[in-house]
């Protein structure tokens, strides 16, 4: 990989790698933007499965954003994408530790049946 994508490849490539895999761990459905992406991708129009099973660290990520997950559909109307009032709303009730939720929260959003159309 470093011959590839050079010495940093881990912090720019191995970052989008690692959310790709939860994304697609997640099994996002139909409705999600993650799902139109990954459809895009591939050549048949399916996600691609991962060919390993999630890893302890991984199921814990997996958890976390299911929780938040649930935590949102309680905050927001189902099937809406959420604006930035509600968002907003959603960052302040995480407390003075909001900006670690950040990455979880665009993840969770991500993977959500939000009522987006595939091209």
């Amino acid at each position: 990989m470093k011959l590839l994508f050079g010495p940093d490849w881990s912090s720019t490539i191995g970052k989008r790698h690692d959310k790709t895999r939860i994304e697609i761990l997640l099994d996002p459905p139909r409705g999600s933007s993650s799902y139109a992406t990954h459809q895009r991708l591939g050549p048949d129009g399916r996600l691609e499965r991962s060919p390993r099973p999630a890893t302890e660290s991984e199921k814990q990520v997996i958890r976390k954003v299911r929780e938040l997950q649930d935590y949102i559909r309680r905050s927001i109307v189902t099937g809406k994408v959420p604006s930035m009032v509600d968002s907003l709303a959603m960052f302040s009730s995480f407390g003075p530790d909001r900006n670690s939720h950040h990455q979880m929260y665009l993840l969770a959003i991500d993977t959500m049946n939000l009522g987006i159309v595939e091209m």
